[in-house]
């Protein structure tokens, strides 16, 4: 028998008990506003946790993610690939870590994404260097993925 879930973004509704789950949410796409489903294979937390992460991606009053979110959703994941492609070295991806591990993520990585200004940054205000040893520089005050964030 399914069992579905209701919430005020999506629903999550069992298909096999405790092993097949059905997401349902409403979203932007390339054919306009329209209803998307995906199937999980795994537990309810599994279920709600896939749900939570679509959210993040296609809701327009999705919660802003903070600064670490960004580094362990988007950019770690785009440096290693860019290993695995020959773009980047795997040296450069483990100077990278490291420097978000020491200098970065003690400082910022439960600030809001949507509130780092560039003055914030720069300035020092908050123990960190414009532009990490070792790190390229940019516009953003470092190799971040664009757009960056601006005041």
């Amino acid at each position: 028998m399914a069992h579905d879930s209701r919430h005020d973004w999506g629903s999550v509704t069992e298909i096999e008990r405790g092993k097949r789950y059905r997401l349902r949410w409403w979203a932007n796409g390339p054919d306009g506003y329209r209803r998307h489903s995906e199937t999980v294979r795994g537990t309810r937390r599994e279920a709600w946790d896939r749900l939570a992460a679509l959210r993040l991606d296609h809701s327009t009053d999705a919660p802003v993610p903070t600064v670490g979110e960004c580094w362990r959703r988007w950019y770690e994941p785009d440096l290693v690939r860019q290993v695995e492609m020959g773009d980047l070295s795997r040296r450069t991806l483990e100077e990278y870590r490291a420097a978000w591990r020491v200098q970065v993520s003690s400082v910022w990585a439960d600030v809001p994404a949507d509130q780092v200004r560039p003055l914030a940054v720069s300035s020092g205000s908050r123990a960190l260097p414009t532009t990490p040893p070792g790190w390229p520089s940019s516009s953003c005050g470092g190799p971040w993925p664009t757009p960056c964030a601006t005041s």
